[in-house]
């Protein structure tokens, strides 16, 4: 069963979903184009078993919206996923991480400048080459 939430930022709305039954947190990035809704589709009920899972709606994609002419950086991001995984109380849990495709540069991004991370899985990462995160 998922519930559907927005967390209110500095850059607008973020919308995400939530769902299963496990202690321990799962925050998936869906790909480009896609959306949480979508992503929740292939998750399996055993997923939903072991892991409280967020699958969070990238800006600019789903329901999430940045305003006109706004972008965001790495650490602008990562002040947002603080502000939802705060929200959850899992900050200070080991949370595992997963990307696809474009949803794989927030995946790294989130690793790369957060602490309390458990795993990271990247499913057909989006061209991680040498260029700014968010371009």
């Amino acid at each position: 069963m998922w519930h559907s939430n927005f967390i209110e930022t500095k850059f607008g709305k973020l919308y995400y979903i939530e769902g299963g039954n496990g202690a321990e947190p799962l925050v998936m990035y869906p790909g480009f184009g896609m959306s949480a809704r979508t992503m929740a589709f292939f998750i399996s009920p055993e997923l939903l078993k072991n892991y409280y899972i967020l699958v969070i709606d990238i800006f600019g994609h789903g329901e999430s919206k940045l305003p006109k002419n706004c972008s965001i950086n790495p650490e602008q991001w990562i002040d947002i996923y603080h502000q939802l995984v705060e929200k959850h109380n899992i900050l200070k849990q080991k949370t595992n991480i997963l990307g696809l495709s474009l949803g794989s540069r927030y995946a790294l991004t989130t690793v790369l400048k957060s602490d309390n991370i458990k795993s990271l899985t990247l499913l057909a990462p989006d061209g991680i080459i040498n260029r700014k995160v968010f371009e």
